[in-house]
């Protein structure tokens, strides 16, 4: 009988973040991630005077909400309107920007250290590895400039975790998490609605690899990953609508211009940021070239998105290339796409092509020319020096 009993209970299940194991240890944790990076970012905000170009229009979006007022004609202007929002909580002060993009960045690297911890990385693979994400320039340059992007960039992981869980592990609630992160970073920055367009699109294979067969729940499962994302953003044109009679705009603002330098010029710069991209990127390439020959379809669905969707955007022109790319790869890799206890032949080539990495990261945009972020490391050298 008590056999029985303690056969039958219910294991308790551990928490995805569970490590460090306790809410006070992660809270500092992320506190020793994030102030060393608004440090640095406080640095670049003292001496480039350039550094909130994005920014600079995010502020201005903020003060066009008027709290309180029965006027709503700003409306149309200030999408995505959850990052405007902040903004105007905050007074569009940068500092607090940058503030909130170390806070960001801390939680995520956080994020990323518990996952390398489970999937016991060893400490030095770990800190080459991270090296790679807290220690390029990219990640600098992004949060000194685009907070939105930031911002953005943190939902389309927690939604990419939770699409791989759901296929992967067929959790049927992380697909609506996927979902609902999906319907929040459309409201924050304006590129990610891209990827909820493709993630609607691919729906059906997602649900056949996630074991969900049928017409049915090949349409339920579109419907799931994509509808909190077309919901919000219709929602905001129809108010737009409502109160302005110009819903065009929303949609105009998304790229400024489309298609920039023309359709097949924007593909051809597509195509370089992607080439770019992989090849400062020796982690993500290897970890899905291994996927790929071991078969692994269900978990390649995630990452094959996500640079999909970078690409589309760099093409239309709603997102640059700048510095978001590679945090997206470096991203990728260190939330859902390294090996469960590597041996040690394996973190030996972990630890080399982290290096590589790291010094691929300084060096491409140095060597690239006209790289806005190699012209922007050399300005910051010469002030900081």
């Amino acid at each position: 009988m008590t056999i029985a009993k303690h056969a039958a209970r219910p294991r308790k299940l551990q928490p995805i973040d569970s490590w460090p194991p306790t809410s006070t240890e992660r809270w500092l944790l992320r506190l020793a991630i994030a102030v060393p990076v608004f440090v640095g970012l406080w640095l670049i905000h003292i001496y480039d005077p350039d550094a909130a170009t994005s920014n600079t229009a995010l502020a201005a979006r903020g003060a066009l909400i008027d709290w309180g007022s029965s006027d709503l004609s700003w409306i149309a202007g200030v999408y995505p309107p959850l990052s405007a929002a902040l903004s105007a909580l905050v007074g569009g002060h940068q500092v607090a920007f940058i503030a909130i993009a170390a806070a960001v960045i801390g939680m995520t690297g956080q994020r990323a250290l518990g996952v390398l911890h489970r999937r016991k990385f060893g400490n030095l693979a770990t800190a080459l590895v991270m090296g790679t994400y807290l220690l390029s320039p990219q990640l600098f340059f992004l949060a000194s400039r685009d907070l939105q992007s930031i911002l953005g960039l943190a939902l389309l992981m927690l939604a990419l975790d939770s699409l791989e869980t759901f296929v992967v592990k067929r959790a049927t609630e992380q697909g609506f998490l996927a979902g609902i992160s999906l319907g929040v970073a459309v409201m924050v920055d304006p590129s990610m609605w891209i990827y909820a367009l493709i993630i609607a699109a691919v729906g059906p294979f997602i649900a056949d690899r996630s074991g969900h067969l049928g017409r049915g729940a090949h349409t339920a499962t579109a419907v799931v990953l994509a509808f909190p994302a077309a919901a919000a953003l219709l929602f905001w044109i129809f108010v737009s609508w409502w109160f302005t009679a110009d819903p065009v705009s929303v949609v105009t603002g998304f790229a400024n211009p489309w298609f920039p330098g023309g359709v097949v010029e924007s593909g051809r710069a597509a195509l370089i940021s992607v080439a770019l991209t992989l090849l400062a990127s020796p982690l993500f390439v290897s970890a899905y070239v291994i996927r790929v020959i071991g078969g692994q379809v269900r978990r390649l669905i995630a990452p094959t998105i996500a640079m999909t969707g970078m690409a589309v955007s760099v093409w239309l022109g709603v997102r640059t290339a700048s510095g978001h790319s590679y945090i997206v790869a470096i991203l990728l890799y260190l939330v859902m796409m390294g090996p469960q206890s590597p041996s040690k032949r394996r973190r030996v080539v972990i630890c080399t092509a982290a290096a590589i990495q790291l010094v691929l990261a300084w060096a491409i945009p140095l060597l690239r020319e006209g790289s806005i972020i190699g012209q922007w490391i050399i300005t910051m050298t010469r002030a900081l020096v």
